[in-house]
């Protein structure tokens, strides 16, 4: 059984990876946080792209709607300070 400083270490540790590698953290609380991986679709931009192209661009925008892949990851500390990862996916688009 780790003390409560080995599991909060343990957290902080695969927090500051997870940011590093691009994440956002979402909310944090006790050994507990939840991390959201991707950017979501600036629709507001792509609308103008799509009118001012006269709507070439929405090509290019479905595109993005249709490959765009955001994740919400909840990582867990047990009482070994072993970090546990849950990973869904958020939706498509944005």
């Amino acid at each position: 059984m780790a003390t409560d400083a080995e599991r909060q270490g343990a957290l902080d540790s695969r927090i500051a990876r997870e940011l590093a590698g691009g994440g956002n953290l979402e909310s944090q609380s006790g050994y507990t946080a939840v991390l959201i991986k991707g950017k979501k679709v600036n629709h507001i931009l792509h609308l103008i792209l799509s009118v001012l192209t006269a709507g070439f661009w929405l090509i290019v925008w479905a595109i993005l709607v249709i490959t765009n892949k955001r994740q919400r990851i909840v990582l867990h500390v047990n009482d070994d300070a072993v970090v546990e990862t849950t990973v869904t996916q958020v939706g498509t688009g944005g």
